[in-house]
């Protein structure tokens, strides 16, 4: 693949963060003197670039990687924690089952 330019990388970049392409378009340095229909318009033909397009997806499955993984481990604690909740044996019955109850909704179940 073509290198990006470090502007278009910038955009890439912003354009992820922020999802509006003209705001990604000034974020990325490029020239703000034109008028807003001018960098709406250049900011469209960038996002449609063969090369920024494609690092706009590569960017975008990186970041829902590590959401995803973020969620598993968020996920994995809290349920470590109501597992601690419900088998301590200090929680009563009606514990237990706030425990038992926020655990299927941790999980989808409810």
């Amino acid at each position: 693949m073509t290198p990006l330019t470090s502007k278009q990388e910038a955009f890439a970049r912003a354009y992820v963060e922020i999802g509006n392409a003209r705001q990604a378009y000034a974020t990325a340095g490029y020239s703000q003197n034109n008028s807003l229909a001018t960098q709406q318009k250049e900011a469209h033909k960038l996002l449609h670039h063969p090369h920024v397009s494609r690092r706009i997806s590569e960017l975008q499955a990186n970041a829902r990687r590590r959401a995803e993984a973020e969620h598993g481990v968020t996920v994995d604690r809290l349920t470590e924690m109501y597992l601690e909740i419900y088998e301590s044996s200090e929680t009563r019955p009606a514990g237990k089952m706030q425990a038992i109850i926020g655990l299927a909704k941790l999980h989808g179940l409810m």
